[in-house]
């Protein structure tokens, strides 16, 4: 009886210890969100420390996704992070390293940062981490974690960058090999893509590329990890891939994961050491080429102790009237410092030209380095190109030749004697006006008669000196400049001035403004558990008249026709796109085309700030409302940018704001602890606005890790108590029977 009564237990207990198991598993299942997976990008290198018997200046780069926790979008581009990076040296020690932002880019969603630390007798943190080895031999260094972004081929969801590194012995002395890529390279559906990997080695080694292992990258299994399908790379790093439709199936948006190793080889041909190079490939819309980066040179050298000049260019292949300017950005400068790496940009229509001035120092002497630029269309589609650099010693001034534009211009520290410049300094234009947002400020200046160049300087310090941004204009009529990537809750000093060759002009008075604060409280957790699941703006049209395309007519010539302006193209194709899908590329004949009655040259009212400046102002009214799965959702706090405007939902799940520019907006929802965004777009000449939003809840990921924590720790209990429990009875039955 008793016997039968244990295996009524042991079944009954059986089947409680599967439902806590299935419990448990479901549980786990749910709490990796989509939003946890920040790490795309990541490469480690490290060189010989002068002087300092067997230690190594590790040095690392890594990207994440740039809207997660882990690096704050808060921190700047210079900012350092603390504790953010386990770095194991392969010898028994390890170290919480912290990391700097060197770069953002909000379009791509990519944070790019370095290993950064606080070295004996230096005050702040500078690159790199130092590692002193008790005893000669060979360490494999390297670090890893979970939640690596998604993508097709992926061999796990766990990460490892890891790197070899000689310590005495036959390759004492060695330097390993360095390399860098972006963090997403773009694919163009549908082609043959071609691509050039790029690394140096400051030993003159020769390199070789290889594919990575599973355990060198995902830190379990064995072989060589999973290549996107079809694609094939040989060892000096050139990848070629098929995926036009006949060979693969893709869709645009799909993302295939590149692990590679780069070797340094000895004479006979010997792995030395070697260092990952860990990236996305993503496939991209091939109907909109990506910017085509050009430059003089592929490579440069230049002395310790001199500046080296030149100018990178970016243009757009299918720009149209309406679009913006490829926007250039440099992925991994060599410093964070503006004293030795700046740059300065100018743009008009489908070109962008970025001017660099590189000027290392002597501790930098013997280095290379592989620079990663990026051009970003109007899409969204980016290109990128790798440029060297090799730093040697300070060199004599080259004899001064007639050359075409861009250049490298060398010159010596300290500069000779300028020749006599004779050209009339220019009076100051007038900075009047300074409009801002969270990251971002538009300054407007009235320009100085026969001059079309200006150079503005902001910054921090209240003198204005810092960055400066190129700007080319007319000699008449209100100038703008719009400085992107400011800190926000910050408060930037402008001035501008004109470019004038040898002789610029005065500088404007100095104008402060303070950039905004977010007011929505960021959760405990930013993941995204709120899904906007859709989005319809309705435009209230004003009285409209009607025109019938004829032969010869194009979206300029009618731009010019109702409106004045040639440029105003985007506004036929808003009012008519609903009826005309297609009319952004094909106008057809016949065509009848909805214009406003009434003109949109009416000058919109201005009011004046303290000073007098006159400040532009919108009537435009905006009424959000919003629902959770059709009901109204009472009580959310909603954000509008670009120029933030702050409000919550009544019961009727409804938000208004007045003067809302038109153009495009983030929209930022907070409800309980969930949250999300959308961008929106608010058609010129419209005085109404109605957006209805549904959106999606999903349970916060703490809520399933704590019931998995705890249904784990249960069942954990459980199991002890049902082995201790069986384990008496059959004691005592044994005594019984004895």
């Amino acid at each position: 009886m008793k016997l039968s009564f244990i295996h009524k237990l042991y079944s009954g207990s059986l089947r409680f210890f599967l439902f806590l198991l299935v419990f448990s598993f479901f549980s786990f299942l749910f709490v990796s969100p989509a939003s946890a997976n920040h790490f795309r990008a990541g490469t480690l290198s490290w060189e010989t420390v002068p002087g300092k018997e067997r230690t190594i200046l590790l040095k690392g780069q890594i990207g994440w996704t740039n809207n997660h926790v882990h690096i704050p979008m808060a921190t700047p581009i210079g900012g350092v992070v603390t504790n953010k990076v386990l770095i194991d040296y392969g010898d028994g020690t390890s170290v919480n390293a912290a990391v700097r932002v060197i770069s953002r880019n909000t379009t791509t969603n990519d944070v790019q940062t370095e290993l950064v630390s606080i070295k004996t007798g230096d005050s702040d943190y500078t690159e790199g981490l130092e590692k002193t080895y008790a005893s000669d031999g060979t360490y494999t260094a390297g670090w890893g974690s979970s939640a690596r972004e998604t993508a097709i081929n992926l061999d796990g969801s766990s990460w490892r960058n890891e790197t070899k590194v000689n310590i005495g012995g036959t390759y004492a002395g060695n330097n390993s090999p360095s390399s860098a890529v972006a963090a997403v390279v773009q694919v163009p559906d549908n082609t043959i893509f071609t691509y050039k990997l790029a690394a140096v080695d400051k030993d003159g080694d020769n390199i070789k590329f290889r594919y990575g292992t599973k355990p060198e990258f995902f830190s379990t299994g064995t072989g060589e990890a999973t290549k996107p399908t079809g694609l094939a790379i040989d060892e000096e790093g050139n990848i070629t891939w098929d995926v036009t439709d006949e060979t693969l199936s893709t869709n645009i948006g799909d993302r295939w994961q590149m692990t590679v190793m780069v070797e340094d080889l000895d004479n006979e041909g010997q792995v030395k050491s070697y260092v990952p190079l860990d990236f996305v490939l993503r496939i991209s819309d091939s109907t909109d080429a990506p910017p085509v980066i050009t430059t003089e040179q592929n490579s440069y050298t230049v002395g310790s102790g001199n500046t080296l000049i030149f100018q990178l260019t970016a243009k757009d292949p299918d720009w149209e009237e309406g679009f913006n300017s490829p926007q250039i950005s440099v992925i991994n400068p060599p410093s964070a410092s503006n004293s030795i790496w700046s740059t300065t940009s100018s743009s008009e229509d489908d070109t962008s030209v970025m001017e660099i001035t590189f000027s290392p120092t002597a501790g930098m002497q013997g280095n290379q380095y592989v620079i990663v630029f990026q051009a970003i269309d109007n899409g969204g589609n980016a290109s990128t190109k790798n440029i060297t650099f090799n730093i040697n010693t300070v060199t004599p001034i080259p004899t001064a030749t007639s050359t075409p534009t861009p250049t490298q211009v060398v010159t010596s520290t300290p500069q000779p004697t300028p020749a006599t410049c004779t050209t009339q300094k220019a009076v100051a234009p007038e900075l009047f006006q300074i409009d801002t947002q969270q990251n971002k400020a538009t300054v407007y200046f009235s320009p100085i008669s026969g001059f079309n160049t200006y150079t503005v300087s902001y910054s921090t310090n209240s003198d204005g000196e810092g960055t400066t941004v190129s700007h080319s204009g007319d000699s008449v009529g209100v100038q703008k400049v719009t400085i992107d990537s400011l800190d926000s809750n910050s408060t930037y000093y402008f001035k501008v001035r004109v470019d004038n060759g040898c002789m610029p002009g005065e500088w404007s008075s100095i104008k402060s403004i303070s950039t905004i604060q977010s007011q929505i409280v960021t959760p405990l957790l930013p993941q995204e558990k709120m899904r906007i699941t859709n989005v319809s703006v309705q435009t209230p049209l004003k009285s409209q008249c009607t025109y019938t395309v004829e032969p010869g007519d194009t979206l300029w010539k009618l731009s010019e026709e109702a409106f004045g302006d040639g440029f105003q193209t985007q506004k036929i194709i808003d009012l008519n796109k609903n009826e005309y899908p297609n009319i952004a590329t094909t106008l057809e004949v016949g065509s009848v085309l909805s214009f406003p009655c009434e003109s949109f040259n009416e000058d919109l009212p201005h009011t004046h700030d303290g000073e007098g400046n006159s400040i532009k102002t919108y009537k435009n009214v905006l009424t959000i409302y919003v629902e959770n799965n059709g009901v109204p959702l009472a009580n959310a706090n909603v954000e509008l940018h670009s120029n933030p405007k702050y409000g919550k939902t009544d019961q009727n799940g409804k938000v208004t704001f007045t003067d809302v520019e038109p153009g495009e907006h983030t929209l930022y929802l907070v409800h309980n602890g969930y949250k999300s965004e959308q961008k929106v777009t608010l058609d010129d000449g419209q005085e109404e606005y109605s957006i209805k939003i549904n959106v999606e809840m999903k349970q916060s990921p703490w809520y399933f890790s704590i019931i998995s924590l705890v249904a784990g720790a249960l069942l954990t209990l459980f199991i002890i108590w049902l082995f201790f429990f069986i384990k008496k009875r059959k004691k005592k039955e044994e005594d019984k029977q004895s």
